[in-house]
């Protein structure tokens, strides 16, 4: 990932990314999938609650989205990448190849004047989607398994850490297959099979 630009302390970057994705109260009522539409939504969320709760002279969020300022994106450039992704494409998004995101940052820069995106923004997009589905699905069974909520950012890495050490076989499996778009097809499988992605758990296997 990117550098993580800072404009608020750490703990009220956590306070607005959980009240951000988990609503008022915080209930963590994460959902059972990730998808690139939800990035885009998650992070005008942050953004939102960013400019709430800056400081006078800091910069707006819709220059920096607090913690998912990793993507080296602001929002409005989520937004019009996924926009700009056609019904297919979302559903597939690891199908994508280079020349496909070159395609698709064209269609941004396009259709709009003052923001331009480049293929590399469009594949840290879809990587970064793929990538908080699996987290946000291993918070979801470490707290239904009886986790404590996490307060902090280093609380959150530590359940996903720990949840990386006891998943289990078929729960890696369904990992990998979330993986789709962040993952490299010609690499080992990250369910550690010793077979290739696109050959073992990729969701578009042999197409």
């Amino acid at each position: 990932m990117r550098h993580l630009h800072i404009t608020l302390p750490i703990s009220s970057m956590f306070d607005t990314f959980k009240s951000a994705l988990f609503g008022a109260g915080a209930s963590f009522a994460i959902p059972d999938s990730f998808s690139l539409d939800d990035l885009a939504s998650l992070s005008k969320k942050v953004r939102d609650e960013s400019d709430k709760t800056k400081t006078p002279g800091m910069p707006t969020g819709d220059e920096n989205a607090g913690p998912l300022a990793t993507l080296g994106l602001n929002p409005r450039q989520i937004e019009v990448i996924v926009s700009a992704l056609t019904k297919k494409e979302k559903s597939r998004p690891g199908m994508l190849r280079p020349p496909d995101h070159r395609r698709v940052a064209a269609r941004v820069n396009e259709n709009n004047e003052n923001i331009s995106v480049t293929a590399a923004d469009v594949a840290s997009a879809i990587q970064h989607a793929a990538m908080l589905q699996v987290v946000m699905r291993r918070v979801k069974k470490a707290l239904s398994d009886g986790a404590a909520a996490p307060t902090s950012w280093e609380g959150f890495a530590d359940i996903v850490r720990k949840s990386q050490e006891t998943a289990t076989k078929e729960e890696l499996k369904q990992d990998a297959a979330s993986m789709d778009g962040a993952f490299p097809a010609t690499r080992p499988c990250p369910c550690q099979s010793g077979r290739r992605y696109k050959s073992c758990c990729s969701p578009f296997r042999g197409k």
